[in-house]
């Protein structure tokens, strides 16, 4: 059974680390504009003011961390992307020509 889903799962990997980014630090943007303005007086009060410290820190810390998780999750897509040719008949091809190669190798130091 050849089913569609689980064909190429390190090009879908990495493909949804691509979105997951975007969509983190657009996340982190909306977050940091929403949460830079705060109420002053409290739960009733109308007045807002401005606060850098949450703004700058949502906007600046917010796409450096969806970066660097994005950036984990590509690079095991790339990793179960590389390792499908690593079939067991070319392991055991390459470890059968290495035996070959060690001993020739042995043989000629004698």
């Amino acid at each position: 059974m050849n089913y569609k889903l689980f064909s190429n799962p390190g090009k879908k990997i990495k493909t949804i680390s691509l979105i997951l980014f975007w969509v983190l630090t657009v996340s982190s943007i909306i977050c940091a504009v929403s949460f830079g303005w705060v109420e002053r007086h409290g739960y009733y009060s109308t007045s807002k003011v401005f606060v850098p410290e949450v703004f700058f820190s949502f906007l600046l810390v917010g796409p450096i961390a969806s970066y660097l998780s994005s950036l984990l999750l590509y690079g095991y897509g790339e990793l179960i992307e590389n390792s499908k040719p690593c079939s067991p008949e070319t392991i055991t091809n390459n470890y059968q020509t290495s035996i070959a190669n060690t001993e020739n190798v042995i043989g000629d130091t004698k």
